[in-house]
C-alpha cells in the first residue's frame, strides 16, 4: 500500500515542488485501487460517522474477486447506503485497475 500525499490539485503553493512518483513492479495478477479521501470521509450510517479508511480497505478486500463492473456497482451501492439522507461531504474518485495474466496458449 502506498500512502498518498496531502497536496490538492489546482491549489497554488509558493513552495510547491511537484508530486512524488511511486513505482511498483508486478508479475502476477493484481488489482489496484486509487481513491481520494472523499469516500472515506463521507458521513453517514446510523450514528452519522465517517465511513473511515479501515472500512474503505475492507470494502475493497471484500469485492476483489468481482468483475470491475460489479465492483463499481457495489462501491456505489455501499456509498449510497452509508450516506443515506445526509449530503455528500466532498468530491470523490475511486478508480479500479485490474491486471490479469493470460496463461492460455
Amino acid at each position: 500500500m502506498y500512502k498518498g500525499e496531502n497536496k490538492h490539485c489546482g491549489d497554488v503553493f509558493e513552495d510547491f515542488q511537484g508530486y512524488s512518483n511511486k513505482i511498483a513492479y508486478v508479475n502476477e495478477d493484481y488489482q489496484l485501487f486509487l481513491f481520494t479521501d472523499g469516500f472515506q470521509d463521507q458521513f453517514g450510517g446510523e450514528e452519522n460517522k465517517k465511513f473511515s479508511f479501515r472500512r474503505t480497505l475492507e470494502l475493497f478486500e471484500d469485492i476483489i474477486f468481482l468483475s470491475l463492473k460489479e465492483q463499481g456497482q457495489t462501491i456505489q451501492q455501499v456509498f449510497e447506503n452509508w450516506k443515506g439522507a445526509y449530503k455528500q461531504t466532498d468530491d470523490m474518485t475511486v478508480i479500479g485497475i485490474k491486471k490479469e495474466i493470460n496463461n492460455k496458449q
